[in-house]
């Protein structure tokens, strides 16, 4: 999961533009393996980029707790042990 993170990371930096200009050689192997992130790894980031979720939070979400409805996704195993509801803004759940 650590080279995922960092994957994820790198990628933040890309789009903010800094990591090209601070370590450009960092840049070109990030983005090689950015690139080979398959479909359910980009979704994932995605989820926590638009969501703000831990990625604890995010692993333990299952198909029950999607209500697509109401766009909200309800996230039952906190850093605290306590429920709560989390709004997804209606372009992500398109």
């Amino acid at each position: 999961m650590l080279p995922t993170l960092g994957l994820a990371i790198a990628l933040m930096l890309v789009f903010e533009g800094l990591l090209p200009l601070v370590a450009p050689n960092a840049w070109r192997q990030m983005f090689s393996r950015i690139t080979e992130l398959n479909d359910g790894q980009i979704r994932f980031f995605g989820l926590i980029a638009v969501t703000g979720l831990r990625i604890s939070e995010a692993l333990a979400l299952n198909r029950a707790d999607v209500d697509w409805f109401e766009a909200v996704l309800t996230i039952r195993r906190t850093k605290f042990g306590k429920s709560r509801l989390v709004p997804v803004h209606p372009s992500t759940h398109r």
